[in-house]
Formats: C-alpha cells, structure tokens, sequence
C-alpha cells in the first residue's frame, strides 16, 4: 500500500513541474512574441526595395528604345530620360470635421448667425504605430525625353516617334525632342 502512496506522490511533482514549465514557457512567449513579428502586416509598398529615380529613367530607355527601334524609318535609336524626383508615396488619412453654427436673435426680424468650421486631417498608421499606412506608390515624374534616331531627319518617322512616345509615357509632346543621329557618331 505504501508503494502506491509513493509513486502517486512521485508523479504530483512531475505533473506541476510540466504545468509551471508550461506557464513560464507561455509567459516567455508573449514577452518575446513583439520582438519575432516579420514585415507581414506592412504594406506591400513598403516591404518591397523601389528602384532610384535613375533605375527607372533607365528602364523606361531601354523599353523605349526597343519598341522605337521597330517602327519602320527609325533605324538605330537612342533614348535619353530625366525624371524630377524619385518615387513618392500616398498615405492614406482620416479626416474629421466640426461645425459650429450660432444663432444671435436681436429683435423679431433681425437674426444673425455664425458658421465656424474646424478640419482635423491626420494619418491612419500601421499595426507597428511607427509609419503611416501606404496606399499608393507613385512612379517619378518624367521632366523630358530626348530621342536620337536614324530617321529622325524625316517629318513622318519623327511624328510617328512623338505619337509612340507621347502614348507610351502619357506625357506631352512639348516635353519629346527627336533628332537625327549624326552618321559620325552611329554605332558608338
């Protein structure tokens, strides 16, 4: 009988040291838990690197040159693009408006009223409370495009580049110059 007694008692400890090692192990995780989040919550915006303002000029010129280079009396061609600033971002905001309208009753026919209207904007933050909430990433402002092609010397081939130009990058054509490749210089 006094076995039982023993290695009932033998198996109490066992049975609260798991319920204490279990207790500190939650304890420690919820302590921790802040320190292993990962960027999972954040926007996709702001997860991903964005290229510099001179990474997308360049790949806007090797596009365009490629779909220029196809239209017939280009020849070889060459793009130049300038942009104003790099990418910007759009936050999103919340906006709250008070409205405060007040009534002066002087006589039976004279009334004067007052309106004062008060806007608070301020920005929605992420889960981390640190950033505010990205909704939109915007490209960099194209300033201008120099185009230098064989054929820029023929009124239509030029036309024809303004219009791919003009279309591809939603830009004016008073921003779009196209020349003529000077024969000394072609294949440099």
């Amino acid at each position: 009988m006094e076995q039982k007694k023993h290695g009932s008692t033998g198996k109490k400890p066992t049975k609260m040291t798991l319920i204490m090692a279990a207790g500190l192990m939650g304890i420690l995780l919820i302590g921790i838990a802040p320190m292993l989040k990962t960027g999972a919550g954040k926007p996709k915006a702001q997860q991903e690197s964005v290229p510099s303002a001179e990474e997308y000029a360049a790949a806007l010129e090797r596009r365009l040159e490629g779909i220029l280079g196809k239209i017939d009396g280009v020849g070889e061609v060459e793009v130049m693009i300038t942009v104003k600033s790099g990418y910007t971002y759009t936050y999103a905001m919340t906006e709250k408006v008070n409205s405060d309208v007040s009534e002066e009753y002087k006589s039976d026919d004279q009334r004067k009223t007052q309106q004062k209207n008060t806007t608070e904007q301020s920005y929605v933050m992420v889960e981390d409370g640190d950033s505010p909430l990205v909704t939109a990433l915007n490209e960099p402002e194209i300033k201008g495009v120099v185009v230098v092609c064989g054929g820029g010397g023929d009124p239509r081939v030029v036309s024809e580049v303004i219009s791919a130009v003009k279309t591809a990058l939603d830009i004016s054509t008073a921003k779009i110059t196209v020349s003529r490749i000077s024969p000394g210089t072609a294949g440099s």
